[in-house]
């Protein structure tokens, strides 16, 4: 009876000291997550390219790869500014004619900066982040290419006048977003959605989508 009464006190003192490590570390995760994180995402981004002078638009399809820091604002408010670089690639396929494909491409460098509110549901590791904040993208690479064009050529610099005349395209954008992030752990799920400020080149708009999915660390 008495070793069995021994076996009992020992499992009780066992338990209460799993249960205090594992509110120690859920109290330590906590405090690290108030401090700031970082996050890695993958991001695909729907994208409108719009000419404002013919009417039209076309559905453009991006990528990108996403490195951000939260950084905490005070102590006492979950605020967090949240800057950001990422490479982004974006691509179209229009049919011009019946025998005309034209073909885009764009490789750019984006740097997100925003600010969020980030809310923890009790006693869990699931957070809800939403923000707003701005967004600017250097374009460094930009291609426009023709299949069966026997008029003209087949390729046309973006970036050059000689090429492009009036509509030659910006190197800078700078626009806004909104969207929210949604963590579980370490592993996390976004959405956002955003227009530039100043348009592409003087005739050309975009507006872009956003859905993500990454770690947090």
């Amino acid at each position: 009876m008495k070793k069995f009464i021994l076996v009992a006190i020992m499992a009780i003192m066992g338990l209460q000291s799993q249960a205090q490590i594992v509110s120690s570390r859920s109290a330590m995760v906590q405090q690290e997550e108030k401090r700031g994180w970082n996050t890695l995402a993958f991001e695909y981004l729907p994208t409108t390219f719009s000419p404002d002078l013919t009417g039209w638009s076309a559905n453009m399809h991006g990528f990108a790869f996403t490195w951000m820091n939260a950084i905490s604002l005070t102590p006492k408010v979950p605020i967090y500014l949240e800057p950001g670089v990422g490479l982004e690639y974006l691509h179209s396929t229009n049919k011009l004619t019946s025998s005309v494909d034209m073909h885009y491409n764009m490789f750019s460098v984006k740097i997100p900066l925003n600010f969020i509110y980030n809310f923890q549901i009790p006693n869990t590791r699931i957070n809800i982040a939403p923000y707003a904040g701005l967004r600017f993208r250097i374009n460094a690479i930009g291609e426009f290419s023709f299949d069966g064009n026997s008029k003209g050529k087949d390729k046309y610099n973006a970036f050059d006048k000689d090429d492009m005349g009036s509509d030659t395209f910006n190197r800078f954008n700078m626009g806004w977003q909104i969207g929210a992030k949604f963590r579980f752990a370490n592993f996390f799920l976004g959405v956002a959605y955003g227009t530039d400020f100043n348009n592409l080149s003087d005739h050309n708009t975009l507006s872009e989508g956003q859905f993500s999915i990454g770690v947090a660390f």
